[in-house]
């Protein structure tokens, strides 16, 4: 399974020189064209904060830019909305929620789009939401991957500076279904590829700062991820 991902576009007004804003929409299709032509993946994620201003007056025409943009992939391609975005039903007005379960190159993604917002940046994952980790194991073998916008991480590795007031309920009910791979956004910093119990995690850096970066991902059931961080070309 080969995936690229991107998050954290924060398209919005003007602002410090080192977030994308205004510059998304040329950055952008630089990153698509680059995705279609050189990376080629089986699945194309947009893992949250597309906008910088949810707010905005404008905050709906800028989310129509961007879809016309990502509309361009070659290939499939979700998005799922972070923190910064409109809320769920204005958004997927916009970018259609991904299905339930979307099986690809021998894998299985499962996205949690529906995950809420907490205090202090960070999420939670529901009982619901929970099970459904459970039947998108059942009667498939495959390597499973979980989508969402802020990571998922060990409370005592502190990978993150953000992460699920119920980290440790989603991370065991990541083992039980044996989910090989999390990817995530959310926190700029980002962390590398790091394994825990039997689930590798990784958030992904943001295209709204330098080097505006695409990852790509490739993942084998029983073999560790390769991510590779493709930066834009000058």
């Amino acid at each position: 399974m080969k995936i690229a991902a991107l998050s954290d576009i924060h398209f919005g007004t003007p602002g410090s020189e080192d977030w994308c804003y205004e510059a998304a929409p040329e950055k952008l299709r630089q990153a698509v064209s680059r995705i279609n032509r050189d990376l080629q993946p089986d699945v194309t994620l947009i893992l949250g904060d597309l906008l910088e201003d949810p707010g905005a007056k404008d905050a709906r025409a800028r989310m129509d830019t961007l879809y016309e943009i990502f509309s361009a992939l070659t290939g499939p391609w979700f998005a799922i909305r972070g923190n910064h975005d409109v809320p769920a039903e204005a958004f997927h007005a916009v970018f259609p929620p991904p299905p339930d379960f979307l099986d690809l190159a021998g894998g299985r993604l499962l996205a949690f789009p529906r995950d809420p917002d907490e205090p202090a940046y960070r999420s939670s994952r529901s009982p619901s939401e929970l099970k459904r980790l459970a039947k998108a194991r059942e009667n498939f073998s495959g390597p499973l991957v979980a989508v969402q916008h802020v990571p998922v991480v060990p409370p005592e590795l502190a990978l993150a500076r953000y992460n699920y007031i119920n980290a440790e309920e989603v991370l065991a009910a990541m083992q039980d279904a044996d989910v090989g791979l999390s990817l995530s956004g959310h926190d700029h910093k980002g962390f590398p590829l790091t394994r825990y119990e039997g689930t590798w995690l990784c958030a992904i850096p943001p295209f709204c700062q330098p080097p505006h970066a695409v990852a790509c991902i490739r993942y084998q059931l029983s073999e560790k991820p390769v991510v590779t961080v493709v930066a834009e070309r000058d």
